[in-house]
């Protein structure tokens, strides 16, 4: 941008989101958060464009002092008054060398001054000239068409209003130059001249306007291309997180690719029964509208809801939607969108901003696609959580008895892996339960083994398990009972006797030897114990001891 046709609004979307593109054609070398406050693309543009127009006056100045020097020293030339002469341009070339080495310029347009200083230097350029001229010629001098140079460089590097007062400025030094010549000036010339100078200056005006305009033209290209990959890459984060089935961090990731786009505030409402709805995720939002509950028939949230699709409101401060704790923000353009899971509105996203009424086409779309973002991500973790629950039912139906309720065999020998020791084994087998089934049918006997199944689940810890074990037989697993692993048993007997039941059980006890022992083979001590029991007579119950096993392979 050039300073000949004035600042660009700073509040321009794409002005402010082409930083790296500016920064990228022009070097500053003030950091961005020195000075006043922090620097937009747009001043950095400026400063950057007003730097090198310094720089260049500068050198512009050094080849002006090298012509005029040289030019003393050719034939043809007016009288000179050399002091004179050689003081004015020892002044320019101090002033030229403190201009270029001495003033932190970068420093000074950040601070507000550089503009200031600017206008001192061009007056003091055309002062200069003007004092020069009468030193080489008087008012007919071929200094004054130094006039001309110095119109460029402020045609060039001030806003309108200040180009016009330093070409006042010129003319009437021209003028004042001419009434205190000493040999009369012919009005015609004077005209001549400052006609031709106005000419210059109409020009240069024209030239810096045609590039202020390519700069514009070149920053909107930049800011449009780097905004458009600004939401591609937003929707990318969205896009990524959806894989991670957590919906919340899903919301969080997707307001803050809004904010990252230049949303100030963005929120996701969530909808809760009846006519209420909560703030989920937010950024920018104030604490206590955050926290608070809100009727999901008022502000954006209503407006969402009656359509069903995506709404715009321009100058939200002012709608009699909007909701008195955003209101306050200032909120310009505020939009929302549905988020929608498995075809139903459960959620809406808004956001907003404070700096412009109109949204682009770009970032509507943009944002819808980041709404359907959530929207699919809540599908996933929903649909994920029913296919982990169905999981979790077919292994909890894998691993339980279809008839009694409890575990099954694949359960025990899955708990008999966790054996530790002091645990114990109380494997259970009904009495005569054929008999059971010959006498009274299957569904009796089927109703025998609910009941002892529903005993034992009852009456055990809850640190303990029990499961059927196959046919008539049940595995009760003690935990850390160690040496009242017996006495726990006949508990167990004991209480299942009080009840009368059809038929009693027979029981055998084996404790686990310690966690590196094998779990069949406590299986097989306490197998060997319940079939000494019922031996005895049935009806009881046998605790393993070693030299068992002998007794029973005698007894087989």
């Amino acid at each position: 941008m050039g300073p000949g046709d004035g600042p660009l609004d700073c509040s321009d979307w794409r002005v402010r989101r082409s930083r790296s593109a500016v920064e990228a054609g022009f070097h500053l070398d003030v950091p961005a958060d020195e000075g006043a406050g922090t620097v937009d693309s747009v001043q950095r543009l400026t400063i950057a464009y007003k730097v090198r127009t310094v720089r260049i006056g500068v050198q512009a100045t050094a080849l002006v002092l090298l012509v005029l020097g040289a030019w003393v020293g050719l034939p043809g030339h007016p009288p000179i008054n050399l002091v004179g002469y050689a003081v004015l341009m020892l002044m320019a070339a101090a002033g030229a060398a403190i201009a270029y080495l001495v003033v932190p310029w970068e420093r000074l347009f950040l601070a507000g001054w550089g503009d200031p200083a600017m206008y001192v230097w061009s007056v003091l350029d055309i002062v200069l000239i003007t004092l020069l001229a009468p030193c080489a010629g008087g008012a007919n001098s071929p200094v004054l068409l130094l006039y001309p140079l110095t119109t460029v460089f402020f045609a060039v590097s001030y806003p309108e209003g200040g180009q016009l007062a330093l070409l006042g400025l010129t003319f009437g030094s021209y003028l004042t130059l001419c009434a205190l010549s000493s040999a009369p000036i012919p009005a015609a010339d004077i005209a001549l001249r400052m006609g031709a100078l106005a000419i210059v200056w109409f020009i240069a005006r024209f030239l810096s306007a045609e590039r202020t305009q390519e700069m514009r033209a070149n920053l909107d290209s930049m800011a449009l291309a780097e905004h458009r990959a600004d939401l591609l890459a937003a929707v990318n984060r969205a896009q990524a997180a959806i894989s991670v089935l957590d919906p919340e961090q899903v919301m969080s990731r997707v307001v803050d690719s809004l904010v990252g786009i230049g949303f100030e505030i963005a929120v996701v409402y969530g909808l809760d029964t009846g006519l209420s709805c909560r703030v989920l995720c937010s950024v920018g939002a104030p604490k206590g509208f955050v926290e608070a509950a809100h009727s999901s028939s008022e502000g954006m949230v209503g407006l969402v809801l009656r359509s069903g699709q995506t709404e715009i409101l321009r100058d939200y401060s002012a709608n009699p939607l909007a909701l008195p704790a955003l209101k306050n923000l200032g909120l310009q353009a505020v939009i929302a969108a549905p988020i929608r899971v498995f075809g139903q509105i459960v959620a809406v996203l808004v956001a907003g901003e404070t700096h412009r009424q109109e949204l682009p086409g770009s970032d509507v779309e943009a944002f819808d696609i980041l709404a359907s973002q959530v929207g699919r991500a809540l599908e996933n973790a929903r649909t994920y959580q029913m296919e982990q629950n169905l999981a979790d039912q077919a292994s909890a139906d894998s691993l339980t008895d279809c008839l009694t309720g409890i575990g099954n065999r694949r359960q025990a020998e899955a708990l008999l892996a966790t054996l530790a020791q002091g645990d114990a084994l109380v494997m259970i087998d009904l009495d005569r339960f054929k008999d059971v089934n010959d006498s009274l049918g299957h569904a009796a006997g089927d109703d025998v083994l609910c009941q002892v199944a529903e005993y034992l689940r009852t009456a055990i810890r809850d640190v303990d398990q029990v499961v059927r074990y196959g046919g008539e037989e049940f595995l009760v697993i003690l935990h850390d009972v160690g040496e009242g692993a017996l006495a726990a048993a006949q508990r167990l007997h004991e209480g299942w006797q009080a009840l009368d039941p059809t038929t009693s059980f027979s029981a055998g006890v084996a404790v686990h030897a310690d966690s590196l022992s094998d779990a069949a083979l406590t299986v097989e001590h306490a197998d060997i114990a319940l079939y000494l029991a019922k031996e005895k007579g049935r009806d009881r119950v046998r605790r393993y001891e070693p030299g068992l096993g002998a007794e029973a392979g005698a007894k087989t």
